[in-house]
């Protein structure tokens, strides 16, 4: 992450009549123009391997990041509980697909609002704008642009069930495609020499380097050079399940400051 970045909660939120949840509908206050959400336990879902949004401290076990502390700010104001107050940590793939079977309420884990998924989740209010980067290891000066990837000559390493992943699926040759259930995985077969490049978000891969993580250099940084349907507004999230209709006018937005 280049800039730092400032959350502003805007109130407003209102309950819906066909809201439901795991413990009980919110109530509206009209003081507050607020939901009252005090009476509702949730399922939460996040990925740990995406810093600075949601990782894990040094003890392995403790989520930290900019999803966790939003959070916990949105529980501040809504007055929710999550279940045995616990965030439950998977991979992309299966964070999804517990979201669109209802096996868990609210996804926070820079989920991208595509088409797809508009049909199966509700979202939330944008709160951060990123794009997606080719990366290389640190020696690789062969490769410049995606357009050096499509034909197929070079491995690119994705982690599937992410944008990213979605977007090498669909513009370059599937013989050159290495897929891993994680994006650490990914970043080692680029740094241990089993694939000549990655594709994933800008900001943890920024993130990554910058802290020492990940042994890599970016060739491609903005998704205006990746002009793609899926990407070309590529919006972070907070993905709301259909069952918590209660959330889904809650406004938030997030400025990146340089």
């Amino acid at each position: 992450m280049t800039g730092a970045l400032v959350a502003t909660m805007l109130t407003g939120c209102g309950s819906s009549s066909d809201a439901g949840s795991s413990s009980g509908a919110g109530s509206s206050s009209e003081a507050g123009g607020t939901t009252d959400l005090s009476k509702v336990e949730l399922t939460v879902g996040t990925s740990g391997t995406y810093a600075p949004f949601s990782y894990f401290k040094e003890d392995g076990k403790t989520l930290q990041g900019f999803d966790v502390e939003l959070l916990k700010a949105l529980q501040d104001k809504l007055g929710f509980k999550i279940k045995n107050d616990t965030i439950q940590d998977m991979d992309y793939g299966p964070l999804t697909t517990s979201l669109t079977q209802g096996q868990i309420d609210l996804g926070a884990a820079a989920l991208c609002a595509t088409d797809e998924r508009k049909e199966v989740m509700n979202f939330s209010d944008i709160y951060y704008d990123a794009g997606i980067i080719v990366a290389v290891g640190k020696d690789n000066n062969d490769i410049k642009s995606v357009d050096d990837l499509t034909d197929g000559k070079y491995k690119v390493a994705v982690q599937t069930g992410t944008i990213a992943y979605e977007y090498a699926t669909s513009k370059l040759p599937e013989k050159c495609l290495q897929n891993f259930d994680s994006q650490a995985l990914a970043y080692k077969a680029v740094e241990g020499g089993q694939a000549d490049a990655t594709i994933y978000d800008a900001p943890g891969t920024s993130y990554s380097i910058k802290t020492g993580e990940v042994k890599l250099k970016i060739v491609v940084r903005h998704h205006t050079h990746l002009h793609s349907p899926l990407i070309s507004a590529r919006n972070i999230r907070i993905s709301l399940s259909s069952s918590i209709r209660q959330l889904r006018s809650c406004r938030m937005t997030v400025r990146s400051i340089s």
